[in-house]
């Protein structure tokens, strides 16, 4: 399974002069097991947080992982059982 972190709006992509999304980071996980979700939601009757969404955090173990910074095409893998 590969997971790409391009998916619509992931914090991997920056707004050129046309107002559009271009991406400046690809993340790829391979062999991802999602291990937990964890929904939240603030306290909507308090003024402060009546804007605030709903929110996940999700878990995941992965055996590889692999940074790609399209800017100067910088790449740097890590898996957990590669020895150094």
């Amino acid at each position: 399974m590969r997971i790409s972190s391009l998916a619509r709006g992931s914090s991997g992509q920056l707004l050129n002069r046309d107002a559009r999304a271009r991406p400046y980071f690809v993340m790829l996980l391979e062999d991802v097991k999602i291990c937990g979700v964890n929904p939240g939601m603030a306290n909507s009757k308090l003024a402060q947080a009546s804007t605030l969404n709903h929110v996940e955090a999700v878990s995941m173990m992965y055996e590889c992982i692999t940074w790609h910074y399209l800017d100067g095409n910088i790449k740097y893998t890590d898996s957990w059982n590669e020895r150094a």
